[in-house]
């Protein structure tokens, strides 16, 4: 199975919650209002996020939070395993 990407990593790097637009996204990577809502619905039907369903629409800002899985995604780079950590000592 091949791994699954996370596209939408850098709304969560302080915060397991973002809250944002479709606008403040494409403008956070660089890329067109369509293709961040491309991304967003990818991460959502791979898991690695949810969006709050109470969100606010008056300001076309919606809330996502990490998953596990995303949370496993965003932080693996960080994971090492005990026994390196030990003989560093």
């Amino acid at each position: 199975m091949a791994e699954e990407t996370f596209w939408s990593y850098k709304m969560f790097k302080n915060s397991p919650k973002a809250t944002i637009s479709y606008r403040e996204l494409a403008r956070l990577y660089g890329m067109s209002v369509r293709s961040a809502q491309s991304y967003i619905k990818r991460d959502l039907q791979a898991g690695m996020i949810f969006k709050e369903h109470s969100s606010c629409f008056r300001w076309r800002k919606v809330s996502y939070y990490l998953t596990p899985l995303g949370y496993s995604h965003l932080h693996k780079d960080l994971m090492v395993p005990i026994a390196v950590q030990e003989n560093s000592l």
